[in-house]
């Protein structure tokens, strides 16, 4: 059976970067970084079998093993393709405006096997942080490139305070910049297209032009009515704190606090993508243990079936994954008595979630 690994971490430069990334990794570095990749199919495996390969060719290697039931949504041209990212980020000044496509436009416009959703969460914030979230009124493919063009765009988008723990989506179409301040844990698909739409005033240098045309094509126009999220706890043990945070077709996110062992189950479906935030301890999966400590990130294959959070300190653990979302959100969640509109808002807004669409669609048939 193929046991659980870690990755080694990669920090990548951005003119809205700063030295928060470095500092907290230990690598010292010239250049602003703005982002820490933790588990990308393109990073290295750092212990066990596949120690020295990358995540893509162990995911070439052993795909039903790694990816379980989601090998069915993981395969491109019939290739298998690790299918999430996980990633830091810590701005120094703002992100370009910018909005991502889903998976059909940037299959038959850009040539890669996913478009990009993509989900936050806020473990640090500064007094001042803000994201813009959202158009702030209804526009169209027009209006939105002569405001791009002229500078007013940034006038014309709904902006959302931000505190540690503040949970929002970036679903395909929505419009949205990231503020500086803040420290960000990111899981999405696995593809980093970005249209920009304004950059801030920053001069078109290579590597920051603006993607007017294809960012217009790909906008949701209708301003959203939620921005964040409210997560639903998955448990009721005394002293744990479990959560879901964020959920749609492509990735589920969950956050485990807890001073205790604590079980968790792949059941074979996905692989299950873990960050350790805080604390130290090991994870136990059939008869190995895996130290764990900040800021760490490991794989675990599906085919793990079952494996064990164990704290030597308190730990705060972030956990990733491909859900099947009657299996894995709807049908839980119900069963703990939650209202089915508090579970579609796990994916943001109800008009956008794909949680929602899902419990509509059984509804309605």
């Amino acid at each position: 059976m193929p046991k659980p690994f870690t990755l080694e971490p990669l920090l990548r430069p951005a003119v809205w970067g700063g030295d928060v990334l470095p500092r907290r990794f230990g690598q010292p570095t010239t250049s602003p970084i703005g982002e820490a990749w933790l588990i990308h199919e393109s990073l290295i495996v750092r212990d066990g079998a596949w120690a020295g390969q990358t995540l893509a060719e162990v995911t070439r290697a052993a795909p039903e093993a790694l990816l379980g039931e989601s090998l069915r949504t993981a395969l491109v041209n019939g290739e298998p393709r690790f299918p999430l990212l996980a990633k830091l980020l810590a701005p120094r000044d703002w992100l370009s405006v910018q909005v991502h496509p889903d998976n059909a436009y940037a299959r038959v416009r850009e040539g890669v096997p996913y478009g990009k959703c993509e989900a936050w969460l806020t473990l640090e914030a500064e007094p001042q942080a803000q994201v813009a979230h959202g158009l702030a009124q209804p526009l169209t493919p027009s209006t939105l490139i002569a405001a791009a063009q002229d500078g007013t765009l940034q006038r014309m988008l709904s902006y959302v305070s931000l505190r540690a723990g503040d949970a929002l989506i970036n679903m395909p179409g929505v419009v949205h910049a990231l503020g500086p301040g803040v420290l960000l844990y990111e899981i999405q698909q696995s593809c980093d297209i970005t249209y920009r739409l304004y950059d801030w005033g920053r001069p078109a240098t290579a590597g920051r032009a603006l993607h007017l045309e294809q960012g217009a094509a790909v906008t949701d126009y209708v301003p959203l009515d939620q921005h964040l999220i409210a997560p639903l706890s998955l448990s009721q043990r005394s002293g744990v704190q479990h959560h879901l945070w964020a959920a749609c077709e492509h990735f589920a996110a969950e956050r485990l606090r807890t001073p205790v062992p604590y079980p968790k189950h792949t059941a074979g479906r996905s692989a299950h993508l873990i960050t350790v935030v805080a604390g130290h301890g090991e994870l136990h999966c059939d008869g190995t243990a895996l130290a764990l400590a900040p800021r760490a990130s490991v794989v675990v294959p599906a085919a793990c079936a079952s494996y064990q959070i164990v704290p030597t300190q308190a730990m705060d653990v972030l956990i990733s994954y491909v859900p099947d979302l009657w299996r894995d959100v709807i049908e839980p969640l119900r069963a703990l008595g939650y209202e089915d509109a508090r579970i579609g808002q796990l994916g943001g807004d109800l008009r956008r979630s794909d949680v929602w669409r899902a419990i509509h669609s059984a509804q309605h048939g």
